[in-house]
């Protein structure tokens, strides 16, 4: 609804999310084949790492150009400034979502003083105990590993879990679960795909934690 809210031509927005989507998916694939080709065994679980060193074909011991050297800097850094540059939205929207989620009871009409302080206290809830676990787990890797966890479960698991218990009530209430917009999609069969697909990637990544520790 938030992604729809705003475009006049709602009927194009499967088109423009699959689009996007697999293109992202395509240049992401693309990227990590060919990282892995060219850096082999030496490849680092977060790719932009193994840019502190990379020479662009020279040999060992000749200089790097300083534009291969920015280039290298940028690379390395952008991680952890994307995920500087992006908190305050991912916190806030985290924050949004968690305080529509609970009852009035505790959250207030809104517009009340009572939703105001709602607010405040949501919004602490979720911003701060990431900084303070940054201040104990200071290896960007580590920190991204776990961070992969919580992104599958709130981008794969999450919301097609929602979606299917959406469809379920709906279907116990006698309303009409097919939206004006929807698409293929928007099925059963994406939505129980794409949760088993993040339940497994759950399980491979946690597995695969715990091995590595």
């Amino acid at each position: 609804p938030g992604i729809l809210a705003p475009h006049r031509n709602k009927a194009s927005i499967p088109l423009v999310l699959a689009l996007s989507i697999a293109s992202i998916s395509i240049l992401y694939i693309g990227l990590g084949i060919a990282s892995a080709l060219y850096f082999g065994e030496s490849t680092q679980p977060s790719i932009n790492v193994n840019y502190s060193t990379f020479r662009y074909g020279r040999a060992d011991g000749t200089n790097v150009p300083l534009w291969g050297k920015i280039c290298n800097d940028i690379i390395v850094l952008f991680p952890g400034i994307s995920s500087i540059s992006t908190y305050p939205l991912i916190a806030l929207t985290l924050a949004n979502s968690a305080l529509v989620t609970l009852p009035l009871s505790i959250t207030g009409a809104p517009g009340s003083a009572k939703r105001a302080r709602a607010t405040w206290v949501t919004r602490a809830a979720v911003a701060i105990p990431p900084v303070v676990g940054a201040v104990f787990v200071r290896n960007l890797t580590t920190i991204l590993s776990y961070a992969a966890i919580l992104a599958i479960a709130i981008g794969l698991v999450m919301p097609a879990g929602i979606w299917l218990g959406a469809v379920r009530h709906a279907a116990a209430h006698g309303i009409d679960r097919v939206a004006p917009y929807a698409s293929v999609f928007t099925s059963r069969i994406t939505a129980g795909t794409s949760l088993a697909f993040g339940v497994a990637c759950l399980a491979a990544f946690v597995v695969g934690l715990v091995a590595k520790s």
